[in-house]
């Protein structure tokens, strides 16, 4: 894809092929780098990932304010991180289109954990449909790490399980410090 397409067509031109480009990520055949350099798609993807991550955590948090604070925490983290490794690596270059991937295929995931977090919600405890809503839960957030991995992989040149490590890192990263600033919901 060419790295201007979306500043060269038209809203609905750019849509679906950037949506395209996102799930061939999810689905490990496309790469970091084959995003735009864009700061604007950058930012739209980071607006979309917290706006895409307020419905999935929601019902697991117990208000709408607490789960902005979860998504804006999310992706502050994310960035200065990747800032920092990224500028230690010697591979600043690759900022936007690193953030760009993580926010377009986390706010993909994001939409998928919605109808699962309804199931888990709405189902009566230890029924059949708690546990294939957890089942699924578990498999998507395993496949969000992989996809993480393989996103840290292109960026840093790592191998797929050094990614996904470091994406495993993270998310116990994220998820202590979540605990320790908000209180329990």
């Amino acid at each position: 894809m060419d790295r201007h397409y979306c500043l060269q067509k038209p809203y609905g031109s750019f849509v679906k092929p950037l949506f395209e480009l996102f799930f061939n990520i999810c689905l490990l055949r496309a790469k970091p780098q084959d995003i735009p350099v864009s700061s604007a798609l950058m930012l739209v993807m980071l607006l979309a990932t917290i706006v895409s991550g307020v419905p999935a955590i929601i019902g697991q948090i117990g208000g709408l304010a607490p789960a902005l604070m979860i998504g804006v925490m999310d992706v502050a983290l994310i960035l200065v991180l990747l800032k920092i490794f990224l500028r230690l690596a010697g591979l600043s270059s690759r900022l936007l289109q690193t953030a760009t991937a993580l926010f377009g295929t986390g706010v993909l995931i994001n939409l998928l954990s919605i109808p699962i977090q309804m199931m888990l919600d709405a189902s009566p405890d230890n029924s059949a449909s708690q546990f294939f809503g957890a089942l699924l839960f578990f498999v998507l957030l395993a496949w969000s790490l992989v996809i993480m991995g393989h996103i840290l992989r292109h960026s840093f040149k790592l191998q797929l399980s050094s990614g996904v490590l470091v994406a495993m890192g993270y998310f116990m990263l994220i998820n202590t410090l979540v605990r320790l600033f908000l209180p329990a919901g």
